[in-house]
């Protein structure tokens, strides 16, 4: 059981959307298992954080059907290879965009997008 009284460490500037997804999050009505408060802590923490996206994911896919995934493009012009997400359903995709370096990365930015698209 990790005490986090005793563990924490330095609170970091987010990555990226973290605080602004997580905040997003809960007002469109994701409630996570995964612990949020310890969200943007170095270290072990940020593998909670992981888990925590790949959560949110699952969320959007069942409870509003929406697909959120990243995925690496090459292209025979080595400066635009990278990460993009895209935002669909089961039927077809709505919306790709983006260019980042990691997986991580375009899939955080994905789950933002699409958060701000759901009406509550």
């Amino acid at each position: 059981m990790l005490n986090l009284k005793n563990n924490r460490a330095k609170i970091i500037k987010p990555m990226n959307t973290n605080y602004k997804l997580i905040e997003l999050a809960k007002e469109k009505g994701f409630n996570a298992k995964a612990k949020t408060e310890i969200v943007g802590y170095v270290g072990q923490h940020e593998l909670l954080y992981y888990l925590w996206l790949c959560e949110l994911k699952k969320w959007l896919n069942d409870e509003k059907n929406i697909i959120v995934s990243s995925n690496h493009y090459e292209y025979a012009c080595k400066q635009d290879n990278g990460w993009r997400y895209t935002i669909g359903t089961s039927i077809k995709t709505d919306f790709s965009s983006g260019k980042y370096k990691t997986y991580e990365e375009a899939l955080e930015e994905g789950i933002y997008e699409t958060l701000k698209l759901i009406k509550i």
